[in-house]
């Protein structure tokens, strides 16, 4: 009997130690420079509950497009140094992220559109992740800033959590199943001290790690915002990548795509009236998509969608046909293989 009880308990340790080996590192889950994270942005799924031997079913995400995302040094990325505490840079969809990746944390220091202007700059950074990091970890703090808003600088202050709070198994699209992941929860609050009273942002991300794959299976991103509604609009984000998908360094021409800084979109006036005009610049005869969001990143509507020969054209919008409100927007745009991006006021 003893010994029957003797195994049950190594059987049991050993599917504990099993469960929560997956560790995120400097080494293996850093922002390495050099590293491409290709993943499918889809319909938005229940992310479940945290605990021990979880299964999260994420099957049910519908893919709606591609979504990439590139790893450089952020002395490539920012010739004019506005990031000084920086060595590495995330580009997602045109915006930039800046952090110092170092053996031990990884810290935020700020955002820089596509166009070269800086959006966020922290002075009290928060920090995104600690190294090594598993299951019951947990960290949290504050930060402060700069919000650059057509060309007024307005204060900004936050608080950040995160928590590795589940592991188990994650089944991805088409029933693929990844036994062994570890789920990281990630809360981020600021307010922005603007002229009419603060603005508020809420922002909660699940990420799903495994120990073979350098960037997250699975991203689910909820986001509120107090942006003309006290009572707060929310918007929800999906990604996703099955085991397997390309981490290598980007060749020649996706490193130009990343590096960049011609500013392919322009909008006048800025601040916007009622009435706008869009100017875009086509490099190479190709595909033009121009779309526009609002500020907690829902889509508004699409402007562009036309295949067109290279040079420049001009395009004139009026607010009121898409009920835009008192509020910030930003433009994305991908002509040819060009990410680009732009910010504007609507007064």
């Amino acid at each position: 009997m003893k010994r029957l009880y003797t195994l049950a308990s190594i059987l049991a340790i050993g599917n504990c130690l099993f469960a929560q080996q997956v560790v995120l590192t400097y080494k293996t889950h850093g922002l390495a420079p050099g590293y491409v994270n290709e993943m499918k942005m889809a319909d938005y799924a229940d992310p479940g509950n945290g605990g021990k031997n979880q299964v999260w079913d994420l099957s049910s995400m519908e893919s709606t497009k591609d979504f990439q995302g590139f790893v450089a040094s952020a002395r490539d990325a920012d010739t004019e140094l506005r990031f000084q505490e920086s060595n590495v840079v995330l580009n997602e969809e045109g915006t930039r992220f800046f952090f110092c990746l170092e053996k031990e944390v990884l810290t935020a220091w700020g955002t820089m559109t596509s166009n070269g202007h800086v959006r966020m700059k922290y002075h009290h950074p928060y920090i995104k992740m600690k190294y090594p990091f598993t299951y019951g970890d947990e960290f949290s703090g504050d930060y402060e800033g700069t919000y650059y808003l057509s060309g007024k600088e307005v204060p900004l202050a936050g608080k950040y959590s995160v928590k590795a709070d589940g592991y188990g198994k994650l089944i991805l699209p088409g029933k693929k199943e990844v036994n062994n992941t570890l789920r990281v929860v990630s809360a981020r609050s600021y307010d922005i001290m603007l002229e009419k009273g603060p603005q508020s942002y809420e922002i909660l991300t699940y990420r799903w790690y495994s120990n073979v794959e350098r960037f997250p299976l699975a991203v689910l991103l909820v986001t509120r915002s107090t942006l003309c509604n006290p009572d707060g609009n929310y918007s929800y984000s999906a990604y996703y990548r099955l085991p397997g998908q390309s981490d290598e360094q980007p060749d020649e021409h996706s490193k130009s795509i990343f590096l960049t800084d011609k500013d392919l979109v322009k909008i006048y006036p800025n601040p916007v009236d009622e009435q706008f005009r869009m100017e875009y610049t086509v490099l190479t005869d190709s595909k033009v998509i121009i779309e526009l969001y609002d500020n907690t990143g829902v889509k508004i509507a699409t402007l562009i969608d036309h295949y067109r020969k290279a040079g420049t054209y001009s395009e004139s919008y009026n607010t009121k046909e898409y009920a835009l409100e008192h509020g910030i927007y930003h433009i994305r745009s991908l002509i040819g293989k060009h990410i680009s991006g732009t910010t504007f006021v609507l007064e």
